[in-house]
């Protein structure tokens, strides 16, 4: 800086914008909290539904055996309802 100059200060100091992050922050958390149990309450209404069934067996399982059935060929996993099954063993 050159001498006789005075330094400009930004209209948003960190100072002044902390207490609007926390709030920020804390809207945040709120909204993941309530979300969260929303989706749990949701899920546990579905528990022994079709929806369940439909999202266990078909979304979940059948996608995890084609993954592994992509990467590798020999292992020959198939999903059988809720669980995979494979010559060698099965989860």
């Amino acid at each position: 800086m050159r001498p006789g100059t005075q330094r400009q200060v930004s209209p948003r100091s960190p100072a002044e914008s902390t207490p609007r992050l926390r709030h920020v922050t804390l809207w945040r958390a709120a909204a993941f909290l309530a979300l969260f149990a929303i989706q749990q309450g949701l899920y546990g209404t579905a528990a022994d539904s079709w929806v369940e069934r439909m999202i266990i067996d078909q979304v979940t399982v059948k996608t995890a055996a084609l993954l592994i059935n992509s990467i590798d060929p020999a292992a020959r996993v198939v999903a059988s309802g809720p669980s995979l099954k494979a010559p060698g063993g099965g989860l």
